[in-house]
């Protein structure tokens, strides 16, 4: 184990907690939280102790389709279930799952059930401009700290929004975890702007360290509206056709840089962040960007130059820190990288903090749900007593 992630392990911090105002059209977190809480379902592997997760879009009859991501039930030999709001758990089929064409990772499976859930109002996702406020949620995967299946919803920006090939034009700053693959991209409204697909962790075997870019990515519902015809899907939605033009955006290189860096294509990953920083000198992200794909390749210098700037745009971000904490370890400075990582941690707790505060009340709330309509059943019951 490399000394700074001993370190990372180590370090205890106070943390605080910085509360943004809410535009004068937006729901609040809980408000958009009651709404994820309705419209996401757990995908269990019946095999396996992983998940996935999904979101209702439609209604008919006693027919409900859920929109997912498609590596969530590639697996026609598993035995999955869904399980709904309520907890209710219903076998999926795998002669349902439509996978939508051009190598999107997208399916929509359905289900039957005589119960009423409720249907993921559809947003526009090409009005989620970059710093925009975005959710996700879904069911991380059972482990040490979370032992049961619950429902996180998390908060944070959109990075980019771009149209991409392989789908993954949405590209945001905001937590995820493993399991939540599949769950919903909510836009400050509480409408469905995308589904989550791809966490930013990848695994460098020879410095035996995680390394993460700070991004995570999102296939735009306006991708799915425009192509859910071909998967004989009809949600009552369209979307307007994307227009060709030969300008590129500042985005649009870095959700293709994201995907090169997820990929291992680091050089091309540099070159497309290169672009992005061109067009826009103040693109946090892109600068981020670019220093953990230098990492990667071991251009150490060029990952704190990156660091720094990406730290004069925006002195809070702890990825920044935390990358150029690393670099400083690589390069001999223990002191350097010892500080770097300790303000990163605190930032890091900080987001932590606010991350775990949710389950629990999330998990309080469910609880206490259950609570009450056992005691209603207990008083039901001794009324019904009464008269005998």
């Amino acid at each position: 184990m490399k000394y700074y992630q001993a370190i990372i392990s180590a370090i205890i911090l106070p943390s605080m907690i910085i509360l943004q105002p809410l535009a004068a059209n937006a729901l609040s977190a809980p408000e958009v939280g009651k709404i994820a809480e309705g419209i996401t379902v757990l995908i269990e592997y019946k095999d396996s102790p992983n998940n996935g997760s999904g979101v209702i879009i439609k209604k008919e009859g006693n027919v409900y389709t859920i929109l997912t991501a498609a590596h969530v039930v590639a697996n026609p030999n598993r035995k999955y279930e869904i399980v709904t709001p309520g907890k209710k758990r219903y076998s999926l089929n795998h002669s349902t799952v439509k996978v939508l064409p051009n190598q999107i990772d997208l399916a929509v499976v359905t289900f039957t059930s005589n119960n009423n859930y409720k249907v993921a109002s559809i947003g526009n996702s090409d009005s989620s401009e970059r710093g925009t406020v975005a959710y996700i949620s879904g069911f991380p995967d059972k482990n040490a700290v979370i032992n049961e299946s619950i429902l996180v919803v998390t908060e944070g920006k959109i990075a980019a929004n771009s149209n991409l090939k392989n789908g993954y034009g949405l590209v945001y700053d905001i937590t995820t975890k493993v399991g939540m693959s599949g769950g919903a991209v909510l836009n400050d409204a509480g409408k469905l702007i995308g589904i989550h697909g791809r966490g930013d962790n990848s695994y460098d075997e020879k410095t035996d360290t995680i390394q993460k870019s700070g991004l995570n990515l999102g296939i735009p519902i306006n991708t799915f509206v425009r192509l859910s015809a071909q998967a004989g899907v009809n949600i009552g939605v369209t979307a307007s056709p994307v227009v060709a033009t030969s300008e590129v955006k500042a985005g649009d290189l870095l959700a293709r840089g994201v995907n090169k860096n997820l990929g291992g294509d680091y050089t091309g990953a540099i070159a497309d962040f290169t672009q992005a920083i061109n067009l826009n000198p103040q693109y946090t992200e892109a600068f981020l960007g670019r220093g953990n794909a230098r990492i990667k390749l071991k251009d150490y210098q060029g990952a704190i130059n990156d660091s720094n700037q990406a730290i004069k745009i925006n002195p809070l971000n702890a990825i920044a820190y935390k990358n150029r904490g690393i670099a400083r370890f690589e390069l001999g400075d223990k002191q350097g990288g010892t500080n770097d990582i300790k303000i990163s941690t605190e930032l890091f707790l900080q987001e932590q903090k606010a991350f775990q505060d949710r389950m629990s009340k999330i998990k309080e709330d469910h609880e206490g749900r259950q609570r009450f309509i056992e005691e209603l059943r207990r008083q039901a019951e001794k009324d019904k007593n009464s008269f005998n």
